[in-house]
């Protein structure tokens, strides 16, 4: 039979709730939200296959990788 003491008995039991609230404070974080990637102005949207694609160059007139037409940017004046 295995001998229990008092200090033992409080001891695991501090110890369960503490890891019992470490891993509910873990799973509750909420992920940080990161900060667009890419600028706006890099996104593309063709009007023909309605493919989107990125571009490292900022330009009004894009060439579809996929279908090859060409695509103009709408530039929103706010």
């Amino acid at each position: 039979m295995i001998e229990l003491n008092f200090l033992l008995i409080i001891s695991l039991f501090i110890t369960g709730l503490l890891g019992l609230f470490s891993v509910l404070s873990f799973l509750n974080q909420s992920p940080k939200e990161k900060p667009p990637f890419l600028k706006e102005k890099y996104v593309w949207y063709c009007s023909i296959c309605t493919y989107t694609y990125f571009t490292t160059k900022d330009k009004i007139i894009s060439t579809c990788p996929r279908c090859l037409s060409f695509n103009k940017k709408i530039i929103d004046s706010k």
